[in-house]
């Protein structure tokens, strides 16, 4: 589609690198590019060895991808005014019912790509886009490389690929594809592993929820990860995996275990629990968390929740101690804005074991559709952030002060890595 946030994205220079590795790699022969939506689950070598084989393929063919169903036409406003070009450029006729391919995966021949001059062939096609009112065709890449490409690509074996997962569900496909598949293509609006990037328009055309197809990164999360959020980068960047100097862990949610915080049903429980961290990957926990007995669980991770009393308040207990440099509370909608909650941290040095206030800032800020899922509130100023929480490590931490009956969505901890700690 032509939502303006898809075709920001797809404007950026570097979608267009593509077209100038020729130039930027100029001691290799072959390479292979990969959009970085595209999920590799097997070797390549075989598709690599075989690919644009000099006794498989015509010497003007320097482009290896995978066919796709839709016919070449698709992404451009006037076929009159594009085939004219085409004429000038080639003095022959294209063919826009012929098939075309995705350019998320292709392997290219940089040999023939700089003997045939491919890279003068984009600028032109580009200069002839900016020129032309309107425009020549929506947006991105996958326009321009067709037509470079137009009867000098090798198709690539069909079953290997499986594409437009950002666009359906995959219980709609064959499943036995998924196992035969080296190359998983989330192409589309949504990707997985971002459950906030869900267009409008996916949303109230096609029903498409944040967590479609998100079974597909089982083998790459946390065994214990929730379905309808298997990314997990706060879990990964604890544990090193991913790191960082600060790791942004949720969102937290309760009634559901977030990878790297387990969810715990009562207080005394979580209170009682063992701290021993878990070491394997397997099943990322590096701390616990609860819900004082007035919050109302969702049914689901992508659902509001809220107190139904006062003194309501979550409770976090790491497996060691750790430093919380900051918290945010997603807001539901623009018109429910959050304040007045507050980190509490417990000194566990003395006997008495006290609460204090941990943050000295509180601020009320646009909210992040990244830290989804956004609900309504979009990027409206109605989020809440606790910054400037002091240099204090502990193992329990608390949020208290939430106001009752507003509901609320996930809260992400903005937790101090060791590297940061020990700087």
């Amino acid at each position: 589609g032509c939502a303006p946030s898809r075709a920001r994205r797809l404007q950026k220079a570097t979608n267009f690198a593509r077209f100038f590795l020729a130039e930027l790699l100029p001691d290799l022969a072959k390479v292979v590019w990969v959009d970085c939506d595209v999920l590799v689950q097997k070797d390549l070598q075989p598709i690599w060895k075989s690919a644009l084989a000099s006794d498989m393929v015509a010497p003007t063919v320097f482009l290896a991808a995978f066919a796709e169903a839709s016919p070449l036409k698709r992404f451009y406003f006037s076929e009159k005014t594009i085939s004219s070009l085409w004429e000038v450029k080639h003095g022959m006729p294209l063919n826009f019912e012929g098939g075309s391919f995705n350019d998320g995966f292709i392997i290219i021949d940089l040999a023939k790509w700089r003997s045939l001059n491919v890279t003068d062939e984009v600028r032109w096609w580009i200069q002839q886009h900016k020129m032309t009112d309107p425009a020549l065709w929506k947006f991105g890449t996958q326009p321009i490389t067709l037509l470079i490409g137009s009867g000098r690509w090798q198709q690539l074996p069909a079953g290997l690929y499986l594409g437009d997962l950002g666009f359906r569900q995959f219980h709609e496909l064959d499943k036995g594809l998924l196992n035969k598949a080296a190359i998983l293509h989330f192409n589309g609006e949504h990707k997985p592993w971002l459950p906030a990037t869900v267009s409008d328009t996916n949303i109230k055309q096609h029903g498409m929820l944040a967590s479609w197809n998100s079974h597909l990164l089982e083998t790459y999360a946390a065994a214990n990860a929730p379905a309808e959020w298997l990314s997990a980068p706060g879990a990964r960047c604890l544990f090193d995996a991913a790191p960082a100097r600060v790791c942004h862990v949720g969102p937290l949610v309760p009634g559901t275990s977030t990878p790297g915080l387990h969810w715990h049903e009562s207080l005394e429980r979580l209170q009682n629990t063992s701290v021993e961290p878990t070491q394997s990957l397997e099943s990322i926990v590096v701390g616990h968390f609860s819900a004082s007995m007035h919050a109302q669980i969702p049914q689901s991770i992508l659902m509001p929740w809220q107190f139904s009393a006062p003194d309501g308040f979550v409770q976090l207990l790491f497996t060691r101690p750790r430093r919380l440099l900051g918290v945010y509370l997603q807001a539901v909608s623009a018109q429910q804005r959050i304040s007045g909650v507050q980190l509490q941290v417990r000194d566990e040095t003395g006997s008495k074991g006290q609460w204090s206030d941990a943050c000295h800032r509180h601020d009320l800020i646009a909210c992040d559709p990244h830290r989804g899922p956004s609900y309504s509130a979009s990027s409206a100023r109605a989020c809440w952030h606790l910054a400037d929480c002091g240099a204090l490590h502990a193992r329990q931490w608390r949020l208290v002060g939430w106001p009752v009956g507003q509901p609320f969505g996930g809260v992400w901890l903005e937790i101090a890595t060791d590297e940061m700690s020990t700087a």
